[in-house]
């Protein structure tokens, strides 16, 4: 859990927008982890992660060890520098994106335009065959699923008629009803008991009558005929083949239509549109052109600004003769302008300076890298910094020096830093010892808030490795001493 106070303008807005209430001032982020599942909340609120990232983005800035790698590739550059900007620069940068946008739009479609040009009989020909097949087929939506329910019934009334035809068939080539009433007619002329038989003889071979005939009134008179199966068949044929060729509906085969039509319309204009399109890219061009200069001429003003301050904190550094420049090369037309930055770097005397990522050891980077993350801390007003490791590549004096800079960012903001120096850690208000230990076949990592004689006792280790001797412990009580005496004159 995470409790944060004096919450920046925007933080503000974007809790509005969430329906999140900031209770007297504070924001607490939490997060619940379990077997099953985790949950994050703000100020009691679930939410999701991605909200939680915007919103620590602009409370909390974070220093590992990838973060001097960034040095390294000079396209990060750029973006460093700013990031050193007021809003008012914001806006140039975001305004050169959006020119470049506009200006990438209109190139793209003039350049599709000028390739089409140069196939336009072809695809015209084309296109007008498109037009002509789906128009020719006059459809209408909706009808292709009329015409299968009724093919449905025409396939089944064939195989329906073959059989009741049979049924007729089998009705009329049998006599046995027949011969059946002449018998039992003759033997009611002899016993006038059978007459209830004869009589009944008489009805069956009436309703055999009927039967034939209503089989046969439902033969000719069924509403369907081979003429118009075959038209239904037909025409839902014509209708798949057209949605096999532009699309899985009706409604698809016509937006092909229309899509075809409005295509073809457009390059029997195509001149007019080249000629429409090559004045956009113009305009887009200035615009871009105007914007790029701007934006470019604010970075200008502000690497001026930002080198001096750099000078500065590298010098607090134990970069001592320090000389640190930015220089400006034009590059083509992008989302960022046509500035493309290179950090120049002299770290001694009588040195020309040299470009940071070439000459710079794995120590000078991480200290480059806390002296622009100070400047940048005291620029956007961030109010909690994370440091893993700073010092990596660093010891002696300049640890002492690292510890320093650290104490002085720290009066403006919080700083939580993780180090393995105790010339760094001594520096600290507040000490926490994180360990690791094993039981029971799992790996716990614990956290503890030491007290003042556990604080001489492990800068003490730091110090001394695991021989904690009287020598150690002195020493660490001197250094601590030390940090205490530089914080209360710094603060």
């Amino acid at each position: 859990e995470a409790t944060f106070t004096d919450i920046p303008d925007e933080v503000k807005l974007m809790l509005e927008e969430s329906d999140i209430e900031a209770e007297d001032g504070e924001l607490v982020i939490s997060r619940k982890i379990t077997k099953t599942k985790s949950s994050i909340r703000i100020n009691s609120q679930t939410v999701t992660a991605s909200l939680v990232k915007d919103i620590a983005s602009h409370l909390i800035t974070v220093h590992g060890q990838h973060e001097t790698a960034r040095l390294l590739d000079r396209s990060n550059y750029l973006s460093i520098l700013d990031s050193y900007g007021d809003e008012n620069h914001v806006r140039l940068v975001d305004k050169v994106g959006m020119c470049y946008d506009e200006y990438r739009e209109a190139v793209s479609e003039l350049d599709r335009l000028m390739s089409a040009n140069a196939d336009k009989n072809k695809d015209m020909d084309y296109l007008a065959y498109v037009i002509d097949e789906i128009e020719a087929a006059s459809l209408v939506e909706g009808e292709d699923e009329k015409l299968e329910e009724r093919f449905r019934v025409l396939e089944s009334f064939s195989k329906i008629s073959e059989h009741m035809v049979k049924a007729e068939a089998i009705l009329d080539e049998c006599d046995i009803l027949s011969d059946l009433s002449d018998e039992l007619e003759k033997a009611q002329a002899m016993d006038p008991g059978i007459s209830e038989l004869y009589d009944k003889s008489m009805l069956i071979s009436e309703m055999s009558s009927d039967l034939r005939h209503e089989i046969r009134a439902y033969v000719d008179n069924a509403d369907v005929s081979s003429e118009e199966y075959d038209t239904v068949s037909k025409r839902l044929d014509e209708i798949n083949s057209l949605k096999y060729k532009y699309g899985k509906s009706i409604s698809d085969v016509l937006n092909e239509l229309e899509q075809a039509k409005a295509r073809f319309a457009e390059l029997s204009d195509i001149d007019n549109c080249i000629k429409k399109l090559e004045l956009r890219v113009e305009e887009a061009t200035k615009k871009l052109s105007f914007a790029s200069k701007e934006v470019s001429d604010s970075r200008k003003k502000l690497a001026v600004d930002f080198c001096k301050k750099m000078r500065e904190a590298l010098a607090e550094l134990n970069f001592n003769n320090c000389d640190f420049a930015i220089e400006f090369e034009e590059k083509e037309y992008s989302k960022t302008g046509t500035d493309n930055v290179i950090y120049m770097i002299s770290t001694n005397v009588g040195e020309e300076r040299r470009r940071l990522d070439a000459v710079a050891s794995g120590g000078e980077l991480s200290r480059v890298m806390l002296s622009i993350k100070s400047i940048l801390a005291g620029a956007k007003d961030v109010k909690t910094i994370i440091f893993d490791e700073i010092d990596a590549g660093i010891s002696g004096v300049t640890a002492s020096m690292v510890a320093k800079k650290l104490a002085g960012i720290a009066r403006d903001c919080q700083v939580i830093c993780i180090t393995h120096l105790p010339q760094i850690a001594s520096m600290a208000d507040e000490h926490y010892l994180i360990s690791k230990e094993s039981k029971d076949n799992k790996t716990y990592t614990r956290v503890k808030q030491l007290n003042e004689d556990e604080i001489i006792t492990e800068l003490s280790r730091m110090l001394g490795g695991e021989n904690i001797n009287d020598n150690t412990l002195s020493s660490a009580k001197d250094m601590k001493n030390l940090a205490n005496k530089y914080k209360n004159e710094l603060y």
